[in-house]
């Protein structure tokens, strides 16, 4: 999949690859618990520091997701909130225009599964004189 003009290995039409979004999914939803945590008991009370966690978790998760160095190819740093969104943003319209496309070729598969083409054996014309 490209995000923002770079190659990573990643489609939502491969298992491996949607059984890693799957656990990168699950990491972040552990990584924003706690953080929610620490904000709601005051250890967090900075806007600054809130906006670095919520970065912090984006970055683990793209990084889980598109491997080791993502975020550095992608040039995210962990401050911008916005730049991380644009990411996310991207990469969620790029995996539901690749699942959306399943949709379409899964019955034209099984159409052609069920009708096989059949070549049609023509006679050549002019026969045996």
């Amino acid at each position: 999949m490209i995000i923002k003009g770079i190659e990573f290995p990643f489609s939502p039409l491969n298992a491996t690859d949607m059984d890693r979004l799957n656990a990168a999914t699950r990491q972040s939803e552990l990584e924003s618990a706690a953080e929610k945590q620490r904000v709601q008991q005051g250890a967090i009370t900075d806007m600054a520091q809130i906006i670095r966690g919520q970065c912090r978790i984006v970055h683990n998760y793209l990084e889980n997701l598109l491997g080791a160095g993502a975020c550095e190819k992608l040039a995210l740093d962990g401050n911008d909130l916005n730049s991380y969104r644009a990411v996310i943003n991207e990469l969620t319209q790029k995996t539901s225009a690749e699942l959306a496309s399943l949709h379409t070729t899964i019955p034209e598969m099984q159409h052609a599964a069920a009708f096989p083409t059949h070549k049609k054996h023509h006679k050549k014309k002019g026969g045996h004189k």
